[in-house]
């Protein structure tokens, strides 16, 4: 009777697949779409065919309402997954909030958000972009059945899909999309630093000695794995500065300083073009905020809560630079495991 109950088990599976790839999955799409805006708790497990599938996804042009854009349009493996911008850009052309945050090591985040510390999953800064509505990020809002029908009608997604959730006859639904998506934004991994091998120019070793010191002590705000913990946090708040906008009181969410040399340019407006206008502005405690745009005479002035309490020399300011540039990891951008699946 095992035998049996088995074999019939197989056979319904078979007849399931050829169900769907012959059309049969889009007349069940309304049927399975989950609509929900909030997830249930999930562990998002380490599986090679769940982050395969999150990789193609995250690649696809299909992921947006009008085949603009897809996740890598704001997160290019080349900028270390940002994208150059002083802020990113919607399908419909709208400029986003911010500048784009770079993706790497995201298991060592507390949250996942410039100005929101109660993102603490990635799952849920994944709705963001892809439910989005002012601005429309990628704009699948109201569009959710049809997006998915073309997942559906995709006989090489049916088979990622049925490969990454095995256990389900029917997993092309926006709960999996997004678990693929985590799951493949949590696999990248950026650890090959010079720093993290201890390999230092001398220049480096001197901004490394300053970066710790008392004079200037730079690991204040940006201690932990990828420098951009406040010492001794252990809410995802206790990681959000003010930086400018102090007439309205918002913080930001401290960035990392691996990576640096593809991630420019820098903040959470993108209004400084080097390290060293960050340095500058550090100094001063204060830099100019009109579109990104750092030389126009009349733009507002706005106050940085941090003031270094010691002038910085130019020899300073270069050693430390080195330093910074001593975080960053040239395979992590050149890694084939985060490339592009559709580039052959």
């Amino acid at each position: 009777m095992k035998v049996i109950i088995q074999n019939l088990r197989k056979n319904i599976r078979c007849i399931l697949i050829l169900f769907i790839l012959c059309g049969g999955w889009s007349l069940l799409v309304c049927f399975t779409n989950d609509k929900s805006k909030k997830y249930p708790r999930s562990t998002i497990v380490d599986s090679t065919q769940l982050i395969e599938l999150g990789r193609y996804l995250f690649y696809d042009n299909r992921l947006s309402y009008n085949n603009t854009k897809s996740c890598a349009s704001c997160h290019d493996q080349r900028f270390a997954f940002t994208d150059g911008y002083r802020k990113s850009i919607g399908i419909y052309g709208d400029k986003l909030n911010h500048n784009s945050l770079p993706l790497f090591n995201l298991e060592s985040n507390f949250s996942f958000n410039w100005n929101e510390p109660e993102i603490i999953r990635v799952e849920d800064q994944l709705h963001i972009p892809l439910f989005n509505d002012a601005p429309k990020e990628l704009g699948l809002k109201n569009h959710e059945a049809e997006i998915l029908h073309r997942f559906c009608s995709d006989s090489s997604y049916v088979y990622l899909f049925l490969r990454a959730f095995p256990e389900k006859a029917f997993p092309i639904n926006f709960n999996n999309i997004i678990k693929s998506l985590a799951a493949f934004c949590l696999s990248i991994k950026s650890y090959n630093s010079d720093n993290d091998k201890g390999i230092l120019t001398i220049n480096a070793q001197k901004g490394k000695t300053l970066f710790y010191s008392e004079k200037y002590n730079c690991n204040n705000c940006h201690s932990g794995p990828n420098f951009n913990q406040f010492i001794g946090a252990k809410r995802p708040e206790d990681n959000f500065q003010k930086f400018g906008f102090s007439e309205t009181g918002n913080k930001f969410r401290i960035p990392s300083l691996r990576n640096l040399s593809f991630t420019s340019p820098y903040l959470h407006d993108g209004s400084a073009e080097s390290l060293l206008d960050v340095l500058n502005d550090y100094e001063n405690a204060n830099r100019y905020r009109n579109f990104g745009q750092r030389d126009v005479q009349d733009s507002s002035i706005l106050t940085i809560q941090t003031k270094l309490d010691n002038q910085m020399s130019m020899e300073d300011k270069m050693n430390i630079i080195a330093f910074l540039l001593s975080l960053n990891d040239t395979t992590f951008v050149n890694n084939p495991q985060y490339k592009n699946p559709f580039n052959y």
